[in-house]
């Protein structure tokens, strides 16, 4: 017979490579306590029955699921089907998803339990309740007079929300990973500190005005211990990385490893100063990852949302300068009195800046934010469902909504996958508008059929190929043999077979000869191709040779090199 209870923790991310810090956390500060805690981990994609199947061969006293806006709807399923199957089972949820009002999600979710707020704390004290519970009555538990801060639960029927918790001390934060972990194709998540300095409308952050930071030397000591575990992306979690006093500090020492990792923080321009711009100078290239959340350059949208944006331009520019971090920009379509105009102006402002990765998002109206309370004011529809996303607003109608879509899909496709840098750039240059350019180029792609549904690889660089020479065919120093030798270019970076797709009309000259030869001669093994242009002068902006001239792509396919005959 089984003495020690067992709690299943659940985590239902959107890809598996995701971690989900948080439950691991609350895992690793109850590990000196007498019962036994698993975690399983399953995707948005992962099958209801067989999650189910997984978890009751378990036999767990209590499960516990971490709620978010993409696995709300997952989560609810689950635990309905938990309660149907085993009703003795306890029900435990946590999150930003059921925190904001843990009342209404208690009973909406038929929980048993919800922890409002940091985790930490409240789940080691109902753990440690529950077993004494289980000692005087025999269930794992609540009992009847108990009270944990921080919880809402449910007595005689009726919800009962406890008075919140003081946040904790970060000092206390265990490292959260089991050292047994293999994290070589995950992502590893970090924090050095919690809360958020700023107070945008549309975000739950608003309202957690506590920022706390933890010690350079526990933060570096919990790095190391990822690396120890395989880890080749390590992601800090903290919204703005650089409000922590010792920032600087921690990029030295990070730049400082002799590892191959990345490493990703988001990060306020606004607050860069020259202690970090000097140590970020000597980052490596491919180190450090930034992502900002730019949102929109209208300075009247920033004010609407309360965004503070002194200093954001100077300092964004600062970053970008660098030259040696990966660039990620936020740009964010429904916010308050944003017309298709004042949009425009800020997406081809932030596009122009070159941006390695500019995703364009959809307001969502987050239950618990401020912007919650006034959809009406400013005349938003949205989904009543996961994710909330805005339908329309006053200013931006769905029509507009639609439009800005088809710009998001090729934006995504083609700019952020990065596999077609070098054709984009040709095209790019010929086109003064590029959300215009990008709105075409999906629209290229919903016509043939791609609006629920994606095409070929070969498809990809077919309709781009296709788009670009009828939009630009007339402009001025446009080339339509050189746009096509580009869009051959990038293929064969990124796709490594031997034939090329018809469209890209290959040239009729034998290559095994050259393959043979350099194999032969300088131990050189790839794939060799013509181009009627000298594409790889052209995208080192040296002279370009008269064509046609031959490629060679090595193995790496990182990049084409000229062979001289």
């Amino acid at each position: 017979m089984r003495n020690r209870p067992k709690v299943v923790l659940v985590s239902i991310d959107s890809r598996f490579i995701h971690t989900n810090i948080a439950l691991r956390y609350i895992k690793a500060f109850t590990k000196d306590l007498e019962y036994d805690c698993l975690m399983m981990e399953y995707t948005i994609q992962s099958p209801l029955m067989d999650m189910l199947d997984d978890i009751l061969d378990c036999e767990p006293d209590m499960v516990g699921f971490s709620t978010y806006i993409w696995n709300v709807e997952q989560v609810s399923r689950i635990s309905r089907l938990i309660r149907l199957a085993r009703p003795s089972i306890r029900l435990l949820f946590g999150g930003p998803e059921v925190s904001w009002n843990a009342e209404e999600s208690l009973m909406g979710l038929k929980g048993d339990y919800i922890i409002a707020g940091e985790g930490e704390e409240t789940y080691r004290e109902l753990i440690e309740k529950c077993l004494d519970n289980m000692e005087t009555s025999g269930s794992f538990s609540l009992g009847d007079n108990d009270e944990v801060r921080g919880l809402a639960t449910i007595r005689n029927g009726i919800p009962m929300v406890y008075p919140p918790r003081d946040k904790m001390d970060l000092a206390r934060l265990p490292f959260p990973y089991s050292m047994d972990e293999d994290l070589s194709d995950r992502i590893a998540c970090i924090e050095a500190s919690r809360g958020c300095p700023y107070s945008c409308s549309y975000c739950l952050s608003s309202a957690e005005k506590d920022l706390r930071f933890r010690s350079v030397a526990s933060v570096m000591d919990d790095v190391e211990s990822l690396l120890k575990l395989g880890a080749k992306l390590v992601k800090f979690m903290d919204r703005t990385f650089n409000a922590h006093p010792d920032a600087a500090e921690v990029f030295r020492r990070i730049i400082s490893l002799d590892t191959s990792a990345v490493f990703h923080f988001e990060m306020s321009p606004s607050m860069v100063n020259d202690a970090q711009m000097e140590v970020l100078k000597e980052a490596p290239p491919g180190r450090i990852q930034f992502e900002t959340g730019v949102q929109s350059t209208d300075e009247n949208v920033l004010h609407l949302i309360r965004r503070h944006s002194k200093g954001f331009r100077e300092g964004l520019l600062s970053l970008l300068t660098l030259g040696n971090i990966h660039h990620h920009l936020d740009l964010i379509a429904g916010l308050p009195m944003d017309t298709m105009e004042s949009f425009r102006r800020s997406f081809n402002e932030v596009y122009s800046l070159g941006p390695d990765v500019l995703q364009l998002g959809f307001l969502k109206i987050i239950r618990g934010t401020p912007m919650e309370s006034e959809v009406k004011r400013w005349g938003m529809v949205h989904s009543p469902f996961p994710p909330y996303q805005v339908i329309s607003t006053a200013t931006m109608g769905r029509a507009d909504v639609g439009r800005l879509k088809a710009a998001e899909k090729a934006l995504d496709k083609y700019h952020n996958s990065g596999k077609f840098v070098n054709s984009l750039t040709y095209a790019a240059s010929f086109h003064e508008d590029p959300l215009v350019f990008f709105e075409g180029l999906g629209n290229a792609l919903d016509s043939e059929g791609y609006r629920v549904r994606s095409p070929s690889s070969d498809d990809y660089y077919r309709i781009f190929l296709m788009y670009s020479a009828r939009v630009l065919e007339m402009k001025a120093g446009f080339e339509p043999g050189l746009m096509r030798d580009l869009v051959k270019y990038d293929f064969l970076l990124w796709n490594r077979r031997q034939g090329i797709p018809f469209f890209l009309e290959r040239i009729d000259k034998d290559t095994n000869d050259i393959r043979r030869k350099l194999k032969r001669e300088e131990g050189v093994v790839g794939h060799v191709e013509w181009f009627e242009n000298d594409v790889v002068s052209h995208i080192s902006g040296n002279e370009r040779n008269p064509g046609p001239v031959a490629v060679l792509f090595d193995k790496s396919r990182t990049h084409g090199k000229i062979i001289t005959l």
